[in-house]
């Protein structure tokens, strides 16, 4: 095995001792634009959150933890910027992405009151005045089965951003207040975390290094001024996450929280696609009250078409065969743009959650939400889930399989 090399320039090794001593060199995701990933090096002034992860040393009489993701080396540390606005920075090889093993992909186990796909949840936070909407929905989140928040922050890298990776105690406090707060009113484990990179990427590659079962971001509203509580960076988030993602409404006109959530919808169109979401729809069923089941379609509209409700027809009925007796309605509408059908049904029906899938990983498919999915997002007053299509339920256990869909 190649030993490890890394070497630190004498201001970075002095500015390291000053603040502990401990420097971690983690391997942070970026994707390409055709969907490539690549591990690039961050240095920062601290131990890693799961040092198992890691290769241990010293240098200069600094602790290195270099992530075992990366390549051996060399690299080299240097600090630049000035004054408040000095940070570390590392020249050396940019590494082909190997993702560490993931908690995620192998069953898991709640007990009899947990849900193997809410049992953990990484919350993004950003600092934002929606903070306190945010935190009404988790507080309801334990009557879904959540017994741990992981709450995370990410400082986006780059010049533009070195003023506040100087502050990073300060947002570290915060989170550790946030968290404690947290605990307390939702009776919830709940720690945090800290990251530096491009905010989506970072956030799936802490919900893998915690072994968090879904992400949980704000959406910021709808409509011609929509945007997310991320900014662009959630919607990058819907297209990449390699789990399921929980987007809340915390917008000024969106609904209160009403402490359950009982009334779940599922929309399907009966591929492949949806298979994750529906597992998770069945799964959430016996924690709610009767759950709804959408489908759109063109039948009405086009004649050819008409073998089309006899499909989604028979996909339904095999759906309430697995999920019992009487488990959930069943809306099938015939004409009218997607998005908009299932909004307006959820609206109807008094759902309160709605599931959706989304497209499979892989090279070429992994930065395409998908359209239907994308504009529910954008139009829906209440939380939806989105769950890739790799998302199963098994015996009771979340499980993820590198099976593409076909649809």
């Amino acid at each position: 095995m190649t030993e490890p090399q890394v070497s630190l320039t004498e201001a970075a090794r002095d500015w390291v001792r000053a603040r502990g001593g401990a420097l971690t060199v983690r391997a942070s995701p970026q994707h390409g634009c055709c969907g490539g990933h690549a591990a690039v090096p961050q240095a920062e002034a601290r131990t890693p959150d799961a040092p198992e992860g890691y290769d241990c040393f010293a240098v200069d009489g600094v602790t290195v933890h270099l992530a075992s993701g990366l390549a051996p080396g060399p690299y080299r540390v240097d600090l630049e910027g000035f004054w408040r606005w000095r940070r570390l920075t590392v020249a050396g090889p940019v590494s082909a992405w190997r993702a560490a093993p993931d908690p995620y992909r192998e069953p898991r186990t709640t007990g009899n009151d947990g849900n193997p796909m809410l049992n953990h949840l990484l919350v993004a936070h950003d600092f934002s005045p929606a903070w306190p909407r945010l935190q009404a929905w988790l507080r309801q989140m334990p009557s879904l089965g959540c017994r741990k928040i992981t709450l995370a922050y990410v400082i986006e890298s780059g010049y533009t951003q070195a003023p506040e990776l100087s502050h990073r105690e300060y947002y570290e406090q915060r989170l550790s207040e946030a968290a404690d707060a947290l605990a307390r009113e939702a009776g919830l484990v709940v720690d945090w975390t800290v990251r530096v990179g491009a905010v989506a990427p970072e956030l799936v590659a802490a919900a893998r290094a915690h072994g968090a079962d879904t992400i949980l971001a704000g959406s910021q509203g709808h409509g011609r001024l929509y945007r997310f509580l991320l900014g662009d960076s959630v919607l990058d988030l819907a297209r990449i996450a390699d789990r399921p993602l929980l987007l809340v409404p915390v917008h000024d006109d969106a609904p209160e929280p009403s402490g359950v959530t009982c009334r779940p919808m599922l929309a399907t169109d009966g591929s492949d696609a949806a298979a994750g979401a529906e597992a998770a729809f069945l799964h959430l069923l016996p924690k709610c009250r009767k759950g709804v089941v959408v489908s759109v379609g063109r039948w009405d509209e086009r004649a050819e078409a008409a073998d089309e409700r006899e499909r989604l027809q028979a996909h339904v009925e095999a759906l309430a065969a697995r999920a019992g007796e009487a488990a959930f309605d069943v809306e099938l509408v015939g004409r009218g743009r997607p998005s908009e059908e299932i909004v307006r049904v959820a609206t109807a029906r008094e759902a309160d959650l709605i599931l959706i899938g989304r497209r499979g990983r892989n090279p070429m498919t992994e930065l395409l939400l998908g359209s239907t999915a994308e504009a529910v997002c954008r139009g829906s007053r209440w939380p939806v889930l989105l769950v890739p299509a790799t998302a199963m339920i098994h015996e009771g256990a979340l499980v993820g399989t590198d099976t593409e869909p076909t649809g």
